[in-house]
């Protein structure tokens, strides 16, 4: 969705402009009474001065006072020490040096000059520059509303040398790099009168300066104007359902009463051939905002505007020009349109921020915030993980693990395992292992890459869609071969692509990581951790294999996951026990007369010594048949609800002796 927090623009046009977000609130709250003219000033700072051709910067340690270029400047922030790394105002860079800073995804930043490319996360000390990944002695920190970054390891891959002694530091920045910074920019600078995505399928007149492209996939997209006068953001959803403009307007409405926003104007426009949605809201600080949603070539295309100075609805109508001007599609042999995207049927590069390991993937691909998953537009997704190697364990020894590992997953009519083999990834061999799996919903393509170096493991995993399966090993109930054979060249080629791509770097990880231990791969089901909870006085096991999702033990709600299936634990404190296990009762009786295919069971148990009455549900979601048994007792005061889930796919011997053994094991303090 669209970045509608405003909180978040003001810190990205802070950043932008190298001011606090304290400053950047200032200017708007001026913005709201003058115009557009006394937030600049408000701000303490006008884009003028990311405009500066000063080729030296000197900084000290402890003090506001700097000298830009033989020129004496206040910065934000005196200078501190952290970990031996000087940390400075991140703004210093673009009042020095003109360049250019961008907030993507809430707290990660990029700043550019010319060709060179500085990206970072605040809390993170993991820097990417052009030449590639730095690990930092200090991660970029917010301190008094003014973000602060290592000075060095930023300035040097900018360009920039460092140097100083006796608290005193000079920057350098070569005069060349700072002249070729206004090539290939975007909005006002390239002199282009469109902007558009080749790739999404969308063009408009140039709105101005463009301030991020937000996510890696180029889905989300946002400018602002040379004066601060507006922000506006272009973002695109693929594989979307078709949905006709009074839909889409039902939603846009729906997003603005879930933000707390007033509506004050909604319609359905039809205009030159196209129909879209448009909502005009004000938020509870007042600042008003137009949205305007388009559905074509199965994707839904939004565009939010929100206004320093708009103060009615028919403030927007000053603007009109400008969203009017926005299409879903993109000419690519006109000249006057400047193509933002960078992706390409071919793919794009993605990285994972926690191990510094980069792979080619697909267009469309997206990576979680943590770096280690990676999602495709199907549902594809790749999985990675670095543990510690076992003394003595070879790859071969791995392998046939993991191997064992799936068939105590999967039930023999689940799992097909298609071959075992070598191959090499980033220069060093691994094993591969292609198996098939199938939940009841179709065979789909599970391939793991298996390597050791230096004493660690590498795992990737890849889980594919039901389409892309392989022909040969696709139910039975497939008669159309060319489209199974199709799916399968696609599966394989991503597979292929991030094989051949995989950049890992060892040397660092063998230097940054210590000893790991992958609990999500343990082969052995009975192993298990103690879980107690003072709160609601009980103990009891968790097999290592289940993943925590919740589990604060002295809170109402416990839950696990693991493959194929899932536990939760329930609390919560009664008078009347009877009527909250005849509620159950009814609700799962209910589910059984009103679903096809939906069996229940009732019987009479013990856990841990009390009466527990034992619910047993079978039941099909999305073609995935599984069995829920869901443990129901109480004991002073306190009713306990135990639910395990198990797809039939996963039902195997080894599974359900795990959920055996947590079952067994709950016993109370008393």
């Amino acid at each position: 969705m669209l970045m509608k927090n405003k909180s978040a623009l003001l810190l990205a046009a802070a950043l932008l402009a190298g001011i606090s977000s304290a400053a950047a609130q200032s200017a708007f709250a001026a913005s709201a009474e003058v115009g557009s003219s006394a937030a600049v000033a408000a701000a303490g700072e006008s884009a003028a001065g990311s405009q500066s051709q000063l080729d030296e910067l000197h900084l000290k340690i402890g003090s506001r006072q700097a000298e830009i270029n033989g020129t004496t400047a206040t910065i934000l922030r005196a200078p501190f020490s952290q970990q031996g790394t000087t940390m400075v105002p991140l703004g210093v860079f673009a009042s020095a040096f003109g360049a250019e800073s961008r907030l993507s995804d809430g707290n990660t930043i990029k700043v550019t000059l010319g060709a060179s490319k500085a990206t970072m996360t605040i809390g993170s000390k993991v820097l990417w520059t052009s030449k590639g990944k730095v690990t930092m002695n200090a991660a970029p920190t917010m301190v008094g509303g003014v973000l602060m970054v290592p000075l060095r390891p930023v300035a040097q891959a900018l360009g920039a040398s460092v140097s100083g002694s006796d608290g005193e530091i000079i920057v350098q920045m070569p005069k060349s790099l700072e002249e070729s910074s206004d090539e290939g920019s975007y909005g006002d600078g390239s002199g282009l009168a469109m902007v558009g995505n080749s790739y999404y399928g969308w063009s408009m007149i140039n709105p101005g300066t463009k301030v991020s492209q937000s996510s890696e996939d180029e889905s989300l997209v946002s400018f602002s104007d040379a004066e601060g006068n507006y922000y506006l953001q272009v973002y695109v959803a693929v594989n979307q359902p078709e949905q006709d403009s009074e839909s889409l307007l039902d939603n846009l409405a729906e997003e603005a009463k879930a933000s707390e926003e007033a509506v004050l104007h909604e319609e359905v426009v039809n205009s030159g051939g196209e129909s879209y949605a448009r909502l005009i809201t004000s938020d509870a600080s007042g600042m008003l905002s137009e949205y305007r949603a388009y559905y074509a070539n199965h994707k839904i295309y939004e565009v939010y505007l929100t206004v320093a100075d708009a103060y009615i609805y028919q403030d927007f109508d000053s603007y009109a020009g400008l969203l009017d001007s926005f299409q879903t599609s993109y000419d690519s042999g006109n000249p006057e349109i400047e193509d933002l995207s960078t992706l390409t049927d071919e793919g794009q590069t993605l990285h994972s921020d926690m191990y510094g390991i980069a792979l080619d993937l697909p267009a469309g691909w997206s990576a979680d915030k943590n770096g280690t998953d990676f999602t495709g537009l199907e549902g594809e997704s790749i999985h990675l993980n670095v543990s510690s190697n076992p003394a003595g364990a070879s790859l071969d020894d791995w392998t046939e693990q993991m191997k064992q590992r799936l068939a105590k997953l999967y039930v023999p009519s689940a799992l097909k395992v298609v071959s075992v083999s070598e191959t090499e990834v980033s220069g060093e061999e691994a094993a591969v292992l292609k198996a098939e799996v199938n939940s009841g919903d179709g065979w789909k393509p599970f391939y793991e890459v298996l390597l050791i170096k230096d004493g660690h493991r590498y795992l990737m995993e890849y889980h594919g869609t039901a389409a892309a399966a392989d022909s040969s090993t696709a139910d039975a109930s497939t008669t159309d071969n060319s489209t199974a054979d199709t799916s399968t060249t696609a599966a394989d080629q991503v597979f292929d692509q991030m094989l051949q791509s995989a950049y890992i770097p060892f040397d660092e990880i063998e230097v940054y990581f210590g000893s790991l231990e992958d609990r999500s791969q343990e082969s052995d089901f009975t192993r298990t951790t103690s879980k107690t909870s003072t709160a609601y006085g009980f103990t009891i096991q968790i097999p290592r294999y289940w993943a925590a999702q919740i589990d604060q033990f002295n809170q109402s709600y416990v839950q696990y996951s693991f493959p194929g299936g899932s536990f939760k634990l329930a609390m919560g404190e009664t008078d009347d026990p009877e009527l909250y296990l005849g509620d159950l009762a009814s609700a799962y009786s209910a589910a059984a007369s009103a679903g096809q295919n939906v069996t229940v069971t009732t019987e009479k148990s013990t856990i841990a010594g009390v009466p527990a009455t034992m619910f047993t549900i079978h039941d099909q979601t999305d073609g995935i048949p599984s069995t829920k048994r869901v443990a129901a007792f109480s004991h002073k005061g306190v009713f306990y609800q135990l639910t395990f889930t198990l797809n039939d796919a996963n039902a195997t011997a080894e599974q359900k002796a795990a959920m055996s053994i947590v079952e067994k094991s709950f016993q109370f303090l008393d």
